[in-house]
């Protein structure tokens, strides 16, 4: 079977992988609360996307160490563009919330992509990829512009 690309301007993109969330003993999706484990002594506040379930996903490992621009497309449709040194790497972060990840100064991008993709757990969630050793950072931004992928920028 000939593998599918897809062309958004100049990059050509190939499927990665289709997202797998990690399901419990009864097959329902593993939806835990990382910032409850979290020793918050500081008493830092929970960001705007901290609050809530998050699930756990993560790609093949054949992935790593590729560097480029990567897709999240949602039944055919682009929803998020970035770009990483390392795409197993990157989807890791995704897919494993820490507590810490969760509060003021954590990862709020990580926190958000990973509810997105949580709140569509029924549906197709492709990781489409482009490799560009160089350049990755400019396609990025070209392509965001290019697609206006609803998942960039604020919810």
């Amino acid at each position: 079977m000939k593998e599918e690309i897809r062309r958004y301007l100049k990059y050509d993109f190939a499927k990665a992988c289709r997202l797998q969330l990690s399901r419990g003993g009864r097959g329902t999706i593993a939806a835990y609360r990382p910032q409850k484990r979290y020793r918050n002594l500081s008493h830092i506040p929970l960001h705007k996307y901290g609050r809530g379930n998050f699930c756990k996903f993560g790609i093949p490992a054949a992935w790593k160490q590729k560097e480029g621009v990567y897709l999240i497309v949602l039944n055919g449709e682009v929803k998020y563009v970035g770009e990483c040194v390392d795409l197993h790497q990157r989807f890791y972060d995704y897919g494993t919330i820490s507590p810490r990840k969760c509060f003021e100064g954590g990862q709020p991008t990580n926190c958000k992509i990973n509810k997105l993709i949580l709140r569509n757990a029924g549906e197709a969630v492709d990781v489409l990829f482009c490799l560009l050793p160089e350049g990755r950072k400019e396609a990025e931004k070209k392509l965001i512009e290019f697609l206006k992928p609803p998942w960039n920028g604020r919810l």
